[in-house]
Protein backbone atom coordinates (compact mmCIF):
# COMPACT_ATOMS: atom_id res chain seq x y z
CA UNK A 1 0.00 0.00 0.00
CA UNK A 2 1.46 3.45 -1.08
CA UNK A 3 0.44 6.24 1.17
CA UNK A 4 1.33 10.06 1.01
CA UNK A 5 -0.36 12.88 4.16
CA UNK A 6 0.97 16.80 4.22
CA UNK A 7 -0.26 18.98 6.23
CA UNK A 8 1.10 21.85 3.85
CA UNK A 9 2.94 23.31 6.87
CA UNK A 10 6.76 23.03 5.28
CA UNK A 11 7.44 24.91 2.52
CA UNK A 12 10.73 22.86 1.77
CA UNK A 13 8.57 19.40 1.55
CA UNK A 14 5.81 21.53 -0.21
CA UNK A 15 8.17 23.18 -3.03
CA UNK A 16 9.68 19.14 -3.31
CA UNK A 17 6.45 17.39 -3.62
CA UNK A 18 4.30 19.80 -5.28
CA UNK A 19 4.39 22.67 -8.18
CA UNK A 20 2.05 25.07 -8.01
CA UNK A 21 0.64 25.50 -11.75
CA UNK A 22 -0.36 28.71 -13.12
CA UNK A 23 1.12 30.67 -10.03
CA UNK A 24 -0.28 34.04 -9.10
CA UNK A 25 2.25 34.50 -5.84
CA UNK A 26 -0.20 37.09 -4.49
CA UNK A 27 -2.90 34.61 -4.19
CA UNK A 28 -1.37 31.87 -2.12
CA UNK A 29 0.59 31.52 1.25
CA UNK A 30 1.74 28.48 2.96
CA UNK A 31 0.83 29.94 6.54
CA UNK A 32 -0.38 27.06 8.73
CA UNK A 33 -1.67 25.92 6.16
CA UNK A 34 -2.05 25.82 1.97
CA UNK A 35 -4.16 29.05 1.41
CA UNK A 36 -5.62 29.83 -1.76
CA UNK A 37 -7.65 32.82 -3.01
CA UNK A 38 -9.32 31.55 -6.19
CA UNK A 39 -9.68 33.38 -9.18
CA UNK A 40 -12.21 32.97 -11.84
CA UNK A 41 -10.07 30.73 -14.45
CA UNK A 42 -11.09 27.42 -17.16
CA UNK A 43 -8.83 24.33 -17.76
CA UNK A 44 -7.71 24.91 -21.50
CA UNK A 45 -8.59 28.97 -21.59
CA UNK A 46 -5.00 29.82 -22.86
CA UNK A 47 -6.13 33.86 -21.79
CA UNK A 48 -8.04 32.77 -18.47
CA UNK A 49 -6.72 29.76 -17.12
CA UNK A 50 -7.50 28.05 -13.78
CA UNK A 51 -4.85 29.40 -11.68
CA UNK A 52 -2.78 27.81 -8.30
CA UNK A 53 -3.08 24.48 -8.72
CA UNK A 54 -1.08 22.86 -6.47
CA UNK A 55 0.31 19.50 -8.34
CA UNK A 56 1.51 16.36 -6.28
CA UNK A 57 4.71 15.30 -8.46
CA UNK A 58 4.48 11.89 -7.65
CA UNK A 59 2.84 9.16 -9.52
CA UNK A 60 -0.30 7.59 -8.71
CA UNK A 61 -0.16 3.82 -7.39
CA UNK A 62 -0.88 0.80 -9.37
CA UNK A 63 -4.39 -0.89 -9.03
CA UNK A 64 -6.89 0.62 -6.28
CA UNK A 65 -6.08 3.49 -4.35
CA UNK A 66 -8.55 6.65 -3.10
CA UNK A 67 -7.10 10.19 -2.98
CA UNK A 68 -8.74 12.39 -0.26
CA UNK A 69 -8.21 15.99 0.66
CA UNK A 70 -9.32 18.11 4.00
CA UNK A 71 -10.28 21.47 2.64
CA UNK A 72 -11.72 24.58 4.38
CA UNK A 73 -13.30 26.97 2.59
CA UNK A 74 -15.80 29.87 1.79
CA UNK A 75 -17.34 30.12 -1.50
CA UNK A 76 -17.60 34.05 -1.62
CA UNK A 77 -18.49 34.53 -5.25
CA UNK A 78 -19.74 32.89 -8.76
CA UNK A 79 -17.53 30.28 -9.85
CA UNK A 80 -14.44 30.23 -7.14
CA UNK A 81 -13.99 26.22 -7.12
CA UNK A 82 -12.32 24.08 -4.36
CA UNK A 83 -11.44 20.13 -5.85
CA UNK A 84 -9.40 17.48 -6.66
CA UNK A 85 -8.31 16.41 -9.80
CA UNK A 86 -6.39 13.45 -11.47
CA UNK A 87 -4.62 15.72 -13.76
CA UNK A 88 -2.88 14.82 -16.83
CA UNK A 89 -3.08 17.80 -19.02
CA UNK A 90 -5.86 20.47 -19.39
CA UNK A 91 -7.84 18.56 -21.58
CA UNK A 92 -7.66 15.16 -20.28
CA UNK A 93 -8.14 14.97 -16.07
CA UNK A 94 -11.12 13.91 -13.52
CA UNK A 95 -12.29 16.30 -10.94
CA UNK A 96 -14.76 16.38 -7.85
CA UNK A 97 -15.52 19.76 -6.66
CA UNK A 98 -17.45 22.17 -5.11
CA UNK A 99 -18.15 25.50 -6.61
CA UNK A 100 -20.70 28.49 -6.12
CA UNK A 101 -23.33 28.33 -9.12
CA UNK A 102 -24.77 31.32 -9.80
CA UNK A 103 -28.57 32.10 -8.79
CA UNK A 104 -29.77 35.07 -9.71
CA UNK A 105 -27.86 37.54 -7.92
CA UNK A 106 -27.32 34.75 -5.61
CA UNK A 107 -25.34 32.02 -4.49
CA UNK A 108 -25.68 28.75 -4.21
CA UNK A 109 -23.00 25.74 -3.57
CA UNK A 110 -22.77 22.51 -6.32
CA UNK A 111 -21.06 19.47 -6.57
CA UNK A 112 -19.72 18.34 -9.65
CA UNK A 113 -17.89 15.40 -11.15
CA UNK A 114 -16.00 16.05 -14.33
CA UNK A 115 -14.53 14.00 -16.42
CA UNK A 116 -12.37 15.47 -19.68
CA UNK A 117 -11.22 13.39 -22.09
CA UNK A 118 -9.26 15.21 -25.07
CA UNK A 119 -11.35 18.75 -24.46
CA UNK A 120 -14.20 16.78 -23.90
CA UNK A 121 -15.83 17.45 -20.72
CA UNK A 122 -18.65 15.01 -19.95
CA UNK A 123 -19.65 17.14 -15.92
CA UNK A 124 -22.16 15.28 -13.48
CA UNK A 125 -24.11 18.13 -11.54
CA UNK A 126 -25.02 16.85 -7.85
CA UNK A 127 -27.42 18.66 -5.27
CA UNK A 128 -27.19 22.31 -5.31
CA UNK A 129 -26.91 23.83 -1.80
CA UNK A 130 -28.42 27.39 -0.51
CA UNK A 131 -25.00 29.60 0.09
CA UNK A 132 -23.27 29.45 3.13
CA UNK A 133 -23.82 32.08 5.46
CA UNK A 134 -20.93 31.87 7.67
CA UNK A 135 -18.35 33.79 9.12
CA UNK A 136 -16.50 31.38 9.11
CA UNK A 137 -15.20 28.67 6.43
CA UNK A 138 -16.96 25.14 5.94
CA UNK A 139 -14.73 21.95 6.41
CA UNK A 140 -15.29 19.59 3.83
CA UNK A 141 -13.50 16.28 2.93
CA UNK A 142 -13.39 15.42 -1.02
CA UNK A 143 -12.72 11.98 -2.31
CA UNK A 144 -12.16 10.30 -5.43
CA UNK A 145 -11.86 6.22 -4.86
CA UNK A 146 -10.22 4.52 -7.54
CA UNK A 147 -11.18 0.27 -7.94
CA UNK A 148 -10.59 -1.28 -10.92
CA UNK A 149 -11.65 1.26 -14.27
CA UNK A 150 -13.96 2.81 -11.66
CA UNK A 151 -13.76 6.04 -10.20
CA UNK A 152 -16.14 7.37 -7.38
CA UNK A 153 -16.42 11.09 -6.59
CA UNK A 154 -17.58 12.03 -2.70
CA UNK A 155 -17.54 14.89 -0.08
CA UNK A 156 -17.85 14.61 3.13
CA UNK A 157 -19.79 17.70 4.49
CA UNK A 158 -22.73 18.82 7.01
CA UNK A 159 -26.29 17.75 6.39
CA UNK A 160 -28.00 21.17 6.53
CA UNK A 161 -31.44 19.58 7.66
CA UNK A 162 -30.00 17.29 10.06
CA UNK A 163 -26.88 19.47 11.33
CA UNK A 164 -24.32 16.50 10.90
CA UNK A 165 -21.41 15.62 8.11
CA UNK A 166 -22.37 12.85 6.16
CA UNK A 167 -20.90 11.51 2.59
Amino acid sequence: DASYTTLFQNEDEFGGNFTMKNEEDSHWALDRGLTIVTKYGLFGDEENPVKNIALLNKDMPEGDYDIEVQASFQLTSQMPQVGIALYQDDANFLLRCRYGKEHGYNLKRTDVFRKVTGGTDSPLEGQTYRAYSGKEPMTHLLRIEKRGRSYTGKVYTINEEKGEYEW
